[in-house]
């Protein structure tokens, strides 16, 4: 989930990119374009992903997933398999909580969806 490691490096996949940002302060704003940003040479190393999705959550805190709207209906989808992989910047992005992380983690992985 964390980061762009996977087993399946250069098989096709179905990838979706998660950012978050805690605040809707100017510079956490920048800080989401800088999120973005960091996934353009990572995607342009890959073109055997094709990006289904960008999943964003702006101005809510990463301690509770129940806030996040966007990272809620990400997790939705990966259960509905419209795509195997998520792409995030890092680990604090996808979850501050790691009771979520975990819980997260250990069920997206067990339908297939890596990270």
């Amino acid at each position: 989930m964390y980061g762009y490691y996977t087993n399946r490096l250069n098989e096709y996949r179905k990838a979706a990119i998660y950012a978050r940002v805690s605040t809707e302060h100017e510079e956490q704003l920048s800080a989401l374009e800088n999120q973005k940003d960091w996934y353009k040479p990572i995607l342009e190393q890959h073109p055997e992903w094709d990006i289904v999705e960008m999943y964003v959550d702006e101005g809510v805190t990463g301690t509770s997933a129940k806030k996040r709207k966007n990272f809620l209906r990400m997790i939705a989808d990966a259960e509905r398999g419209k795509f195997d992989l998520i792409l995030t910047r890092e680990v604090s992005r996808f979850a501050r909580n790691t009771v979520d992380t975990l819980q997260y983690t250990r069920s997206l992985k067990a339908k297939g969806v890596e990270g």
